[in-house]
Formats: C-alpha cells, structure tokens, sequence
C-alpha cells in the first residue's frame, strides 16, 4: 500500500529525528562521523523541506486560512538552512561546532512537531482526499529529484 503524504512526512521526521540525536551524541573527537552523520541530515532536511514547499506549504497559500501557517513554516526552513551553511563554515572539530548544531536541532525538531500538530491536522481538515492523495504522490517526487540532486553535491 501507498504511503499517505502525513505518513511521508512523519517518516522523514523520524529519520530526521534520530539523525540528528545521533549527531548530538557524538564527541568532538568524532570528526569523520559527525560530517558523514551531518552530510546525510543536511541532504535529507533540504529535500524534504523543498518538497513540502513544492506541494503542502503551495496548497495551503492558496487559502487565507492556512497562508500564515505555510509562511510561518517557511521561514522555519529558511532559518534552519541558514543555520545549516553557518554550521558548514566552522570547523567539526571547533567547540563552538555542537552548540551551533544543537540549536539547529531545536529549532528542526519544534518545527516538524509545528507540522504535524498544526499543518497536517488543518490540511486533512480543510482538502480533499484526491487533493491529499496527488500532494502525497507530488511530495514523493520532488523530494526524491532533491535528494539526488544534494548527494550529486557532495560526490562532486
């Protein structure tokens, strides 16, 4: 069976999740598992925000309802990729390298659980099914092209 476009998306989040914990855990000895750890989040993170920015966030802006929750979810993700090239700029064996990454990682986590508490409970309230069932099928898409774009980047 198919997976929903909310079951996508709390997957990725998932992934996300533990992703990121187990960054958090590491030392700061740990340098070649920190970046093949943080390389992986980073790939995944940008392709799954382009892809709820390509169907999700784009259907929901089409409404005055909702259009201040996708704005606000985007620029949660314009943050966090900002904090993302900050992080790419210092050293992973620098001590400032985990707190700059700890609160990337708090500001990822309250924004997957701002999705799936405000944005995908108010999305299944307010499309479709059909609606539902095409973003899911969209999202899939997009944010398979966007991952392998970012690993493209980081064999290069």
């Amino acid at each position: 069976m198919k997976r929903s476009l909310e079951q996508m998306i709390e997957e990725d989040h998932d992934l996300l999740r533990n992703g990121m914990e187990a960054v958090a855990d590491t030392s700061i000895e740990d340098v070649d598992e920190r970046l093949e750890m943080f390389a992986e989040i980073e790939s995944r993170l940008f392709a799954h925000e382009k892809a709820e920015q390509e169907t999700i966030h784009a259907q929901m802006k089409l409404y005055d309802e909702t259009k201040p929750l996708a704005l606000l979810a985007e620029e949660q993700e314009r943050i966090a990729k900002v904090l993302t090239i900050e992080l790419q700029n210092v050293k992973l064996d620098d001590e400032l390298w985990l707190p700059k990454f700890l609160a990337l990682q708090g500001l990822i986590l309250q924004h997957m659980s701002f999705e799936e508490d405000s944005i995908m409970p108010l999305a299944k309230q307010m499309l479709d099914q059909a609606t539902i069932n095409r973003l899911g099928i969209d999202f899939e898409r997009h944010e398979k092209e966007e991952f392998k774009q970012s690993e493209m980047v980081y064999e290069n």
